[in-house]
């Protein structure tokens, strides 16, 4: 005996479930179109992180950690108050909305003339500041994603080299860690493959001791 029986809900559409992955995830695809890396709205900040900041570097066997700052204006890329993240309203009563800028970033490809810094569009409204951070946080991997700085595994393009080519200057010569810590600070924005910081540069006598070989020894 007993009620009607109550039949399961009706499954999502296929374009629905996608609407509703795309709110909470963003499904990178390679240039032919095969999808490759999925990144879960929550795990956008912390990647956001790593593209402006390392900070557990080590250039070579047995020196300490350092932190390099990859933010091309030097503003040490952070969530907290008065950093990128402009949460709105301050008093503390939501909903909340965030908007995000983009700091110009170093050590990787660049991205192209124009595309950082950039300042994205205000998030809907969230119930907390956190909702609208990550939410914030995840339209800037997006954009990122979008002018090719990160890849779409997620990767950042070229950073790997460039660490690569900084830890080859850095085995060549006393004080390095201290030395490039002080050059990425003070670099500009990449203008090329790889900043200028990390090409092999020749010392400013160069010339003159090539013209006294070639010349031999005074008489």
């Amino acid at each position: 005996g007993g009620g009607a029986r109550r039949l399961p809900p009706a499954p999502q559409s296929a374009e629905a479930a996608a609407s509703e992955l795309m709110k909470r995830a963003i499904c990178a695809t390679a240039p032919d179109g095969r999808p490759c890396g999925v990144l879960p709205m929550a795990r956008s900040r912390e990647l956001l992180a790593d593209v402006y900041c390392d900070s557990r570097l080590v250039l070579e066997g047995g020196d300490p950690e350092v932190e390099l700052d990859f933010t091309a204006d030097g503003s040490h890329f952070t969530a907290k108050e008065g950093g990128q993240f402009l949460v709105l309203p301050r008093d503390g009563t939501g909903p909340f909305r965030c908007q995000l800028t983009l700091p110009g970033v170093l050590l990787c490809r660049p991205p192209g003339e124009g595309r950082l810094p950039k300042t994205l569009d205000w998030t809907d409204e969230f119930a907390t500041k956190g909702g609208a951070k990550e939410r914030a946080a995840m339209e800037g991997v997006r954009y990122l994603l979008d002018i090719g700085v990160l890849d779409a595994h997620f990767e950042i393009v070229g950073r790997a080299a460039a660490l690569s080519q900084l830890r080859e200057r850095a085995s060549g010569r006393q004080g390095s860690t201290r030395a490039n810590r002080r050059q990425l600070a003070k670099k500009e924005p990449v203008v090329r493959d790889l900043p200028a910081c990390l090409l092999r540069q020749e010392p400013a006598n160069a010339e003159a001791e090539g013209e006294a070989e070639r010349e031999g020894p005074s008489a």
